[in-house]
C-alpha cells in the first residue's frame, strides 16, 4: 500500500491514497477541496487511519509480559527441555512456584512441584549441609538440654 499523498490541483489541494487492489486493479481513495496543503494532509491521514483500523479493535487483556513472552516466543520458538531448564533454575533461584506455575500455563501448582523441582546431588548436599548447621546450633541443644 502506499502512503499519503498531498497535491495542489488547481487552487484545491487533494490527497490521495492506495487501498486494497480489486481483482488485481489498483484502487484509490482520495478527496479534494481543501483550501490549504497542511488542511487536506490533516484530513487525509485521518482518512488513512480510519481505513487501516477498519474491522479491527483494540481489547485490553490482562496478560503480564512474561505470559506474553512464553507464548508468543518461548513455546513457538525454544525446545521444550529449554523452557523445563528455564523453569528449574527459576525456582532455584528463589522464585516463588506459584509464579513460575503461572508463566508456564500451569492450573495446578503440583504439576510444576512434579515436573520442575528435582534433586540433584548439588542440592543434596547442600540440604544435607543445612540441616547439619541446623541441628549443631547453639539454639537446638539449648532446647536438647532444657528438656533433659
Amino acid at each position: 500500500m502506499a502512503k499519503l499523498q498531498v497535491k495542489k490541483r488547481g487552487d484545491v489541494y487533494q490527497y490521495v491514497f492506495e487501498v486494497a487492489p480489486v481483482n488485481g486493479v489498483r484502487k484509490w481513495k482520495s478527496k479534494s477541496e481543501f483550501k490549504t496543503k497542511s488542511e487536506a494532509n490533516r484530513e487525509g491521514v485521518k482518512d488513512y487511519n480510519e481505513y487501516i483500523q477498519t474491522g479491527q479493535s483494540f481489547v485490553p487483556t490482562k496478560i503480564s509480559y512474561s505470559d506474553y513472552w512464553m507464548q508468543q516466543y518461548c513455546q513457538i520458538n525454544l525446545q521444550y527441555r529449554t523452557i523445563e531448564s528455564y523453569a528449574t533454575k527459576s525456582l532455584r533461584n528463589g522464585v516463588e512456584i506459584r509464579d513460575v506455575a503461572d508463566i508456564l500455563g500451569h492450573s495446578k501448582m503440583e504439576a510444576t512441584e512434579n515436573y520442575y523441582i528435582s534433586s540433584t546431588e548439588e542440592t543434596l548436599k547442600e540440604a544435607s549441609e543445612k540441616f547439619e548447621q541446623t541441628t549443631q546450633s547453639k539454639t537446638i541443644n539449648e532446647i536438647i538440654k532444657f528438656k533433659n
